[in-house]
């Protein structure tokens, strides 16, 4: 573990070694490579590489640790929580109230180790197939945590008290960014089709596909 360096006084120390125990499998198992870390007075993410998915493990103080996979899917690079790879995998996250169980830093570390390899296990030997249902998936749990905390898809504040017409939704719509955001609350908040957004916009149900994946993949 040469690549592991202990700083004094520092409060991502008891972190960065339980990362360095409990994640030496990738290195060792997995042919990963460190990549570095990013931290600042009260979060730290530890970065291993590898093509074409990479790990991350990250902790914020006063929370929990979390990992994610960084992927090279059909649309691109990106991140998916080892939430949404266990959502795929089991259909459910429940296997993630174990590392809130678990009583210190260290432990939880392991747990998400542990839960990193079994479930992760395609994605850390290079097989991403599971790329656009883990995107799919991840589109769905930020929708609901945005409405859940926000009141809109998209983490806007709501605009309308009942269900508006697609010109008042679309209004002063002036670039293509805003107009994929309208799109995206048109179906995702307001219930209506591609078909139906598409009739108003002068665009084919396709393109209207191609507005909310822009939206999701911006985000």
């Amino acid at each position: 573990m040469a690549w592991f360096k202990r700083r004094r006084e520092d409060p991502f120390d008891e972190f960065r070694q339980a990362v360095a125990r409990s994640f030496q499998f990738l290195l060792s198992d997995f042919g990963f490579a460190p990549a570095g870390e990013t931290a600042s007075y009260r979060d730290i993410v530890i970065r291993f590489s590898h093509a074409p998915a990479g790990v991350g493990v990250g902790y914020e103080l006063g929370s929990e640790p979390w990992v994610y996979f960084d992927v090279v899917g059909p649309t691109g690079r990106q991140d998916f929580g080892l939430h949404v790879v266990i959502e795929d995998r089991l259909g459910t996250q429940a296997p993630l109230d174990h590392v809130a169980a678990a009583p210190a830093i260290d432990s939880k570390v392991q747990v998400l180790a542990n839960l990193t390899r079994e479930y992760g296990e395609a994605l850390l030997r290079g097989d991403v197939s599971s790329a656009g249902r883990l995107q799919t998936l991840r589109a769905k749990f930020r929708r609901e945590l945005n409405r859940q905390t926000f009141g809109t898809s998209t983490g806007e504040t709501p605009r309308f008290a009942t269900r508006p017409t697609l010109p008042q939704l679309f209004s002063e719509t002036t670039d293509e960014d805003i107009r994929c955001a309208r799109a995206y609350q048109a179906v995702w908040d307001y219930s209506y089709s591609n078909a139906e957004v598409g009739e108003f916009l002068g665009r084919t149900v396709d393109e209207v596909q191609n507005l909310l994946d822009r939206w999701e993949q911006s985000e």
